[in-house]
């Protein structure tokens, strides 16, 4: 299996892995299907009512940096190309960007270069390059705590509110939503006896119990002179 780099108009580096199920495994809209109709055009619900790229079909059709990446069972058969004069990769807009180039840097932006060494920024959530003797970022979601989109910091904790952005350095913000938010009864016990601590549809609830507990001395006056 070859891994073919290539320079995007946008100055991306992008690699390409020939063979793997690169952009055909979803096919069109991801997620699950029951009928061929809530798949994209050349994508059909597969027995496991996931959409998948119909054979044949593009594997990164909406990649406006990319195009000809065929499908064939599930699989790219072979790396597409790129028509650097007249395709843009501007990546303002999020229809733009996609896994393959999710954030651009146009080339010549970046510090004047020699060796790819010179572009290193020490940021594990980056890869940089120099082309055509200025550096480029690129970033690497696959890296642990790495994102492009708030998606990829899903830390299925509903209690945090998950982010990604350029702003962040490409790097996941997980930031608590609630101090009463939970997850499970044990993260709601407050270390009081008299209550009883539960957690519901994310919330802590802390419910008196009945009996021999008190808020005050007064509640616990027996009137025994």
């Amino acid at each position: 299996m070859n891994d073919v780099r290539m320079v995007l108009a946008c100055g991306v580096v992008v690699w390409i892995a020939v063979g793997t199920n690169f952009a055909c495994s979803s096919g069109g809209e991801k997620g699950d299907c029951k009928t061929n109709d809530e798949c994209k055009e050349d994508a059909y619900c597969n027995e496991n009512n996931k959409c998948t790229a119909i054979a044949g079909s593009l594997c990164a059709d909406e990649n406006p940096c990319a195009k000809d990446y065929v499908c064939v069972d599930g699989i790219c058969a072979a790396p597409g190309s790129v028509d650097l004069d007249t395709v843009s990769c501007s990546c303002f807009a999020d229809a733009e960007c996609t896994a393959t180039a999710p954030e651009c840097v146009d080339i010549g932006s970046g510090p004047e270069c020699i060796f790819d060494s010179e572009c290193d920024d020490q940021n594990n959530c980056t890869e940089n390059y120099c082309i055509e003797g200025k550096c480029t970022t690129n970033p690497t979601p696959q890296a642990i705590g790495c994102c492009v989109a708030d998606t990829d910091c899903d830390d299925n904790n509903a209690c945090t509110d998950d982010k990604c952005g350029s702003d962040l350095a490409y790097h996941c913000s997980n930031v608590v939503t609630s101090e009463n938010c939970c997850n499970d009864n044990v993260e709601c016990d407050d270390l009081l006896q008299c209550t009883v601590d539960t957690c519901e549809k994310n919330e802590c609830k802390h419910v008196k119990v009945n009996g021999f507990c008190c808020d005050t001395d007064e509640q616990c006056d027996d009137n025994d002179l």
